[in-house]
């Protein structure tokens, strides 16, 4: 490695988690957590399915707005304002898995 290379990632700041991002995830949980309790009491190959086919669009989301967080690094008013919206509709869908 050259000098450069390591002076740029020096300069390069660790990336952390904000509070509203740690909720989020913790919003998420619950979710998921909903999911497995409906998959215990309905373990059979339709329960499955329908764990399978709830837990991807709940995962989509959450990998989705993980990659723009971490890509992009906003921390502004429209982007704190969607994420509590977001996790406003992820409470939703928590509220309604049984």
């Amino acid at each position: 490695m050259n000098e450069s290379n390591r002076e740029e990632r020096k300069e390069e700041k660790e990336r952390h988690a904000t509070w509203l991002e740690l909720f989020y995830d913790l919003v998420f949980v619950v979710v998921v957590s909903q999911l497995s309790q409906n998959l215990n009491h309905d373990i059979s190959l339709s329960g499955l399915l329908s764990f399978i086919a709830l837990f991807i669009p709940v995962w989509l989301a959450w990998i989705g707005a993980t990659f723009f967080a971490t890509r992009f690094d906003t921390d502004d008013l429209g982007h704190r304002i969607l994420t509590l919206l977001q996790m406003m509709a992820a409470a939703a869908m928590a509220v309604n898995v049984p």
